[in-house]
C-alpha cells in the first residue's frame, strides 16, 4: 500500500528545522544585522567594566591629554556575553578602538527579550575616552 500523498501546508518546514535556525542565528552573529527586541539588553557588571576600562585606557595616551570615542557595533549572544563585535565609527588611534574592544568583550548584559523570549542582538555602544 502507497503512503498518502502530503497534504498542502504539511511536511517537514524549513524554518522550523532547528539546523536551519542554528545557521541563521551563526550568519546574524557574523556581521550586525537588525533583529528584533522589544526589551533592550541590560549592563550588569558596571563596576567590572569601569576596572577594565581604567585598565585599558593606554597609559601613554591618558598621560598626554588624548581621548576619543569609539563606537562599536556588539553582538550580545542568548547567555548575554558579547560574543562578537566590530568597529562602527574609529577613533583614528588603533590604540584607542583595541581598549575599547578590550572593554567591551568584558561586558556582561541581561540578554534582550522578543516576546517573552531571550534574543541575541546586535547593538551600537560608545566607549568614550577623555582626561578629567
Amino acid at each position: 500500500m502507497d503512503a498518502p500523498a502530503p497534504q498542502a501546508g504539511r511536511g517537514l518546514d524549513i524554518a522550523e528545522n532547528p539546523l536551519v535556525r542554528l545557521a541563521e542565528r551563526a550568519a546574524e552573529a557574523d556581521r550586525p544585522t537588525l533583529i528584533a527586541f522589544d526589551t533592550p539588553p541590560v549592563l550588569q557588571n558596571v563596576d567590572e567594566v569601569r576596572r577594565v576600562f581604567e585598565r585599558a585606557y593606554p597609559r601613554d595616551l591618558k598621560d598626554a591629554g588624548i581621548g576619543g570615542r569609539v563606537e562599536l557595533w556588539l553582538y550580545i549572544d542568548l547567555s548575554g556575553a558579547v560574543a562578537n563585535h566590530e568597529i562602527k565609527t574609529s577613533s583614528d588611534s588603533d590604540a584607542l578602538d583595541r581598549a575599547a574592544a578590550e572593554v567591551a568583550q568584558q561586558m556582561r548584559f541581561r540578554p534582550a527579550r522578543n516576546k517573552g523570549e531571550p534574543a541575541a542582538v546586535w547593538i551600537s555602544q560608545w566607549v568614550t575616552f577623555q582626561v578629567i
